[in-house]
């Protein structure tokens, strides 16, 4: 669920952090292909989100971090089934040989 600061209030007596001062948690969401990425992000920054920092690509995965209105960070990350399956050393590997 998204719930307003407020309305989160509402479920615990512990105090809700501030998300511009402090990360309390890191969520990201898998997308289907790098272009779903972009995609995804682009809706996010449309509908009033920032983009903290550039996307980053490391070959075997590719991301985007949103940070909503009110601060909460989200990224959203496409990784290769192969860097998944075999992990990134090995993906990375299997590039290098196919372009030379």
């Amino acid at each position: 669920m998204m719930l307003t600061r407020e309305f989160f209030g509402t479920f615990t007596d512990k105090p809700i952090a501030d998300p511009n001062e402090v990360a309390q948690v890191s969520v990201s969401f898998t997308r289907d292909s790098r272009e779903d990425v972009d995609a995804t992000a682009d809706r996010a920054l449309a509908a009033g989100g920032a983009e903290p920092r550039p996307a980053q690509d490391y070959g075997f995965m590719y991301s985007r971090d949103i940070d909503d209105p009110d601060g909460n960070s989200l990224g959203f990350l496409y990784m290769a089934p192969e860097a998944v399956e075999n992990g990134p050393e090995a993906y990375l590997a299997q590039q290098d040989g196919a372009s030379a």
